[in-house]
C-alpha cells in the first residue's frame, strides 16, 4: 500500500487592507484634527499579505475567523495589523448580500490614534468575488464618524470633545478560520 502525502495545516489568514481617514462631513476637519488620507495599506488587491510576511521591513498580522451563523449569517472578526503604520479591524454579523449595517470597525495608528465607531456599514461592490462565506470576507466598509476617545479637540461651545473623523476601507480577509 502506498501511502499519500496530506496536510492538516490550515492555510496562513490574509488580508488586503486599502483604507483613508479624513474629516467628518458632520463635524470638518477640526473635530478630525488629521489631514486625512490614506491610513493604513496592506497587500494588494490581487496579493494579500500572509499573516507572518513582512512589508516594507515590517511584519504583518492577520487574524480572523469568519463562522456560519444558523440562521446563514456569518459572524466576522477580523484584524490586520502592520508593524509600522497601524491596523484595521471589522467585527460583525454579516448576510450574503444587500447593506451590511451596525458593524464595529477599528482604524489605529501610532502617530495619529485610535478610532473606532459601532455604527459602520459594508457594501459588496460589483468586484468579482466581493461577499462573505466560511473563513473569508471582502468588502467595502464606511464610517461617518469614528471617534478617538484618548484625545481631544476644542469642540464648538469650547469644551473638549473626542477627536471625530470619517474612515473607509476596502478590506479583503481569507483563509480564516471557520
Amino acid at each position: 500500500m502506498v501511502g499519500g502525502c496530506s496536510s492538516n495545516s490550515p492555510a496562513t489568514p490574509n488580508a488586503y487592507i486599502e483604507s483613508t481617514l479624513s474629516a467628518s462631513a458632520d463635524l470638518g476637519s477640526e473635530a478630525c484634527g488629521i489631514n486625512g488620507g490614506p491610513w493604513l495599506e496592506v497587500g494588494a488587491e490581487n496579493s494579500p499579505a500572509d499573516d507572518g510576511s513582512s512589508q516594507s521591513g515590517f511584519n504583518v498580522s492577520v487574524s480572523c475567523s469568519v463562522t456560519a451563523n444558523s440562521d446563514g449569517s456569518f459572524q466576522v472578526n477580523a484584524l490586520a495589523t502592520d508593524g509600522n503604520s497601524g491596523s484595521v479591524g471589522v467585527v460583525g454579523k454579516f448576510t450574503t448580500s444587500g447593506m451590511q449595517t451596525g458593524i464595529h470597525a477599528s482604524f489605529s495608528r501610532g502617530d495619529t490614534g485610535s478610532f473606532t465607531s459601532s455604527d459602520c456599514d459594508v457594501s459588496y461592490t460589483d468586484a468579482d468575488g466581493m461577499g462573505v462565506a466560511a473563513g473569508r470576507v471582502w468588502g467595502y466598509i464606511t464610517c461617518a464618524d469614528v471617534m478617538d476617545p484618548g484625545t481631544s479637540e476644542v469642540g464648538p461651545d469650547g469644551g473638549a470633545v473626542s477627536r471625530t473623523c470619517a474612515a473607509a476601507a476596502t478590506f479583503k480577509f481569507q483563509n480564516c478560520s471557520q
